[in-house]
């Protein structure tokens, strides 16, 4: 197939189409990977996959990005090459989410949030990786039950913290993968004449 093809396929009411380059609409899609992130704000799950994006893409991938929300991010999306599409709908249509997904040999989904999502694609996709970096106060919310035991679904964590909550929470094994925000996003603005550093942490502190 090629990137007309798969677009075609996910060309529905509910989804708007992003594409950097349309010369690329007939290029054969070789290795693709479908992305999935709960949305395309500038924050630290979003960026970590934004980076992994760009890493795959350089390993030769053909990415998709599938968001349920939009964001500022979207434009660093597309400046890696990758096609994104945004869900504009009030609720997903799982069924036509599962006849998407299964176009890719594997399926990269981020955050606890996501969890719904897991469940419905995990049965039918070849492979579904979920990458968590939540703390603990968010595995509390999760129904674990509800996760499906099988060996398409691969759980990776940011780590290996993490890795010791899924056990602990879901009594699953995961890997780690620490893909982390690029040190230039941290540091670009900051030059050997400054005297001071001033650290932002946000986030949550488990009691």
């Amino acid at each position: 197939m090629n990137y007309s093809e798969y677009i075609e396929c996910m060309d529905y009411e509910e989804i708007s189409i992003h594409i950097r380059n349309e010369a690329v609409l007939n290029k054969e899609v070789v290795q693709p990977i479908l992305l999935i992130s709960h949305n395309l704000s500038v924050t630290g799950a979003p960026i970590a996959l934004l980076d992994m994006a760009g890493t795959l893409v350089k390993k030769g991938y053909q990415i998709f990005v599938l968001s349920l929300v939009g964001g500022d991010l979207l434009e660093e999306y597309l400046a890696v090459d990758s096609v994104v599409l945004v869900y504009s709908g009030r609720r997903i249509d799982m069924e036509r989410l599962k006849r998407t997904a299964v176009l890719f040999p594997a399926v990269v989904v981020n955050t606890l949030a996501l969890a719904p999502l897991v469940r419905s694609l995990a049965p039918v996709c070849d492979k579904t990786f979920w990458w968590i970096h939540e703390s603990n106060y968010f595995f509390l919310e999760l129904d674990h039950d509800r996760i499906p035991e099988i060996p398409s679904l691969h759980i990776l964590s940011a780590s290996p913290k993490v890795s010791e909550l899924i056990s602990f929470h879901m009594g699953r094994s995961s890997r780690v993968l620490n893909v982390m925000v690029r040190d230039h996003r941290i540091h670009k603005n900051l030059s050997k004449e400054d005297k001071i550093i001033h650290f932002f942490w946000t986030g949550l502190i488990n009691s």
